[in-house]
């Protein structure tokens, strides 16, 4: 029985020399490379657009933590995530980021490259902070994320070598979709598909259904303008992973020495405005209707970093030059106007600037002098404040 074992293993392991994917490896004690199990072309040769990405500076300040996924153009034969590997690794390092950190402190940052900062000051509003992880949202793992430029990622496999884990996260079954644009990248690229089937059974010619995935991260941060942000690491991956055992000796392992590629992100952070109305405004009673009083009154508003924004008034009562007015139940209407607080007719066109802090905006409620005298009783008012706001600069 003994010899029949021996015998079968070296058969198998004829067959494995034999086979075209492995003989050009087999220096390397039956071991296939990364770009040999995936199609490592990272087909983005252009910009990585995360139009999945739905936030405005003032999410990004008050909602906490943001993640995107991040899919890649990266397609293995297979996964191995039945295997165990006590020696098995795998780590991430962003190697360079362009355009770099203004502050110079190596964080991982995407650049504004629709508006810019007036003054170097300002830098910080200009630059959004992420996180670059390894492997899928769903599947998240502690140590798989960096936020600093030159630091590996910090993931340890199980104490058994459970390779389950890490290929989770790492690889998905994407199904008919990732064969599609496999076969595509087969056709450019017949090399790195020969051979009909691997005898190990990761994979077959143009069936490569596993997809490689990352995702970005974006923790709180303040006052980040609205506008484009993009920026181009450079990711190096390192590891080694068993594939087939026979006997519990490994036949094929997965090896990923140093493999680097730049990769451009792109994601848009929007504007916004939050207003906080004031109560309602109650004027001073007024024995004749013909005289002006006034009550002032405060809105907060709070708009993104660098966002120009206008404020307006419209009351339900307005005539055709813009005069407000405040009825009675009877139909008699007292005028009056929206003024600043020198007293000076509200300004449609007046321009504020968001700071992402809460802007307070006084004005008064005047009524104006030298009306035609109405009936005693209670006049009220509808008043509509409108903010229009644009993306920042």
């Amino acid at each position: 029985m003994i010899m029949k074992y021996i015998n079968n293993f070296l058969i198998a392991a004829c067959l494995l020399l034999s086979h075209p994917l492995l003989a050009k490896d087999k220096v390397k004690g039956y071991g296939l490379d990364f770009a040999t199990l995936c199609n490592i072309y990272w087909a983005h040769t252009g910009i990585i657009n995360i139009s999945t990405f739905d936030k405005s500076g003032l999410d990004i300040e008050d909602s906490g933590e943001a993640s995107v996924e991040v899919p890649l153009d990266v397609y293995c034969l297979g996964r191995p995530d039945e295997l165990y590997n006590t020696s098995a690794y795998f780590n991430m390092t962003v190697t360079s980021v362009s355009p770099p950190p203004a502050n110079n402190d190596n964080s991982l940052v995407l650049t504004n490259t629709t508006n810019h900062p007036s003054s170097p000051a300002q830098a910080s509003h200009y630059q959004l902070k992420v996180a670059a992880c390894a492997g899928m949202l769903q599947h998240a793992q502690p140590g798989l994320c960096v936020n600093t430029i030159g630091t590996p990622t910090s993931y340890v496999l199980p104490a058994d070598g459970s390779q389950k884990e890490i290929m989770d996260a790492l690889l998905n079954d994407d199904g008919q979709q990732a064969t599609q644009q496999d076969k595509a990248f087969c056709s450019q690229y017949p090399e790195d598909c020969a051979g009909e089937i691997l005898w190990t059974h990761v994979g077959q010619k143009y069936d490569h259904p596993y997809r490689l995935y990352a995702h970005i991260q974006v923790p709180t941060q303040q006052g980040i303008a609205p506008g484009t942000y993009q920026g181009t690491y450079t990711l190096a991956l390192n590891g080694r992973f068993s594939g087939e055992k026979i006997f519990g000796i490994d036949l094929i392992d997965m090896t990923i020495n140093n493999v680097q590629q730049p990769l451009t992100f792109q994601l848009k952070v929007s504007s916004a405005c939050q207003v906080t109305a004031p109560g309602d405004i109650t004027l001073p009673e007024q024995m004749f209707s013909g005289q002006s009083v006034s009550q002032p009154a405060t809105a907060q508003v709070r708009c993104t970093f660098g966002t120009p924004y206008t404020i307006s008034f419209t009351g339900s009562h307005d005539d055709s030059e813009g005069i407000l007015h405040m009825m009675s139940s009877s139909g008699a209407a007292i005028p009056y106007q929206i003024t600043n607080s020198s007293g000076i007719p509200w300004q449609r066109g007046e321009i504020f600037t968001g700071d992402s802090e809460q802007q307070a905006i006084n004005f008064q409620a005047t009524t104006l002098a030298n009306a035609p005298d109405q009936p005693a009783g209670d006049y009220s008012d509808t008043v509509t404040m409108t903010v229009n706001y644009t993306e920042g600069s």
